[in-house]
């Protein structure tokens, strides 16, 4: 219990460049030498998220994130119904605020009951805690891309070669539809 609250203080008093960063080694001259990081990531601030990336996100990964508090129990009974009549895992339920919890303060994904119960009993105190915008910018610099990227500003750089926030309408979204389809081939 005094990690959980530990890893809610954590998220809620620490600005959101606290995951490692994608940084560069540099020669006396200014020179790059190359890049040093453990995970491939720049992380951006919720203000500057287009709402296409906000919304094309939101629509496949959690609809009613602004909705619930932290665990969507219709989401987990319609997953739960397709899995009984598939006879094995085929949808997950999990809210952001659970996949956030999963990856950062569990970094546990082994799918287990006991694991999914501590999830959302930690998802149920995250949205006490912190606001839906701080849970949800959390979880964008936090997602993994594929390629060893993390984060949605290193994807649109990645894949895309801009900010997440720049282009037009099409290329905004582009990143999140990359986004969904890499979280599919995921499960």
């Amino acid at each position: 219990m005094r990690m959980v609250l530990g890893s809610i203080r954590y998220l809620q008093d620490t600005p959101i460049n606290w995951m490692p960063q994608l940084s560069a080694a540099i020669a006396a001259d200014g020179t790059v030498i190359g890049p040093v990081y453990t995970q491939k990531r720049l992380s951006i601030p919720y203000s500057l998220l287009s709402r296409e990336v906000i919304a094309a996100v939101l629509s496949a990964e959690d609809k009613r994130f602004f909705s619930h508090w932290g665990v969507d129990w219709i989401a987990i009974l319609r997953a739960a119904w397709k899995d009984v009549r598939a006879r094995r895992i085929v949808q997950g339920g999990s809210t952001i605020t659970q996949q956030l919890v999963r990856n950062i303060v569990l970094r546990d994904n082994k799918r287990s009951i006991s694991r999914k119960i501590r999830e959302s009993f930690i998802a149920l105190l995250i949205e006490r805690q912190l606001g839906k915008q701080q849970i949800l910018e959390a979880y964008l610099n936090a997602v993994y891309f594929g390629h060893g990227v993390y984060g949605i500003r290193m994807a649109a750089l990645h894949y895309l070669g801009r900010e997440p926030s720049m282009g037009n309408r099409f290329r905004r979204c582009s990143i999140a539809r990359r986004y969904a389809k890499r979280a599919w081939s995921l499960l």
